[in-house]
C-alpha cells in the first residue's frame, strides 16, 4: 500500500564484529498493527457521528474507500461535515442539537481521547502477535 514506510535490514560493521539486524520482519506487524488501529477507531467512532437519515455517515464510509492502512481516517465529508464536525451551526454559529443525544463535536478528537488507553493495548497485542 502506499505511503507507508518499510524497514530494511541492517548492518553493523565494527573492526571485529559483523551483526545483521533484520528489521524486515517488522513490516506486516506495523502494517497489521495500522490496519487494526484504523478499524478500532473507526468502530468506536460511528455510533457518536451524527445520524438522522444515514447519508451522512455512508458518505464518510465512502470518502475512507480504499485509505485502509495509510494512516489516515476521515471523520467528517464536506459540505455539512465542517459544520456538524465543529458543532456550529452554518448560519448563526450557535451550538448544533444533534438528534443523536450520542454525538459529540470533533468526535474523532474524542475518540482517541477517551479511547487512548485500549487502543494503546491493543496495537501492542497485534505487535506481539496476540
Amino acid at each position: 500500500m502506499f505511503g507507508r514506510v518499510r524497514l530494511k535490514d541492517i548492518v553493523l560493521k565494527d573492526d571485529y564484529v559483523q551483526a545483521k539486524v533484520g528489521l524486515f520482519r517488522w513490516n506486516q506487524k506495523f502494517d497489521d498493527a495500522q490496519v487494526w488501529l484504523e478499524k478500532a477507531i473507526w468502530e468506536k467512532a460511528k455510533p457518536i457521528i451524527p445520524y438522522k437519515t444515514g447519508e451522512f455517515l455512508g458518505k464518510i464510509e465512502a470518502a475512507n474507500g480504499g485509505r485502509e492502512g495509510t494512516g489516515k481516517i476521515i471523520m467528517s465529508v464536506p459540505p455539512q461535515g465542517h459544520y456538524l464536525y465543529r458543532g456550529v451551526s452554518r448560519f448563526s454559529g450557535r451550538p448544533l442539537h444533534y438528534t443523536n443525544p450520542r454525538t459529540v463535536p470533533y468526535w474523532g478528537q474524542f475518540v482517541i481521547r477517551e479511547y487512548r488507553h485500549e487502543l494503546k493495548e491493543g496495537v501492542r497485542r497485534v505487535l506481539r502477535g496476540r
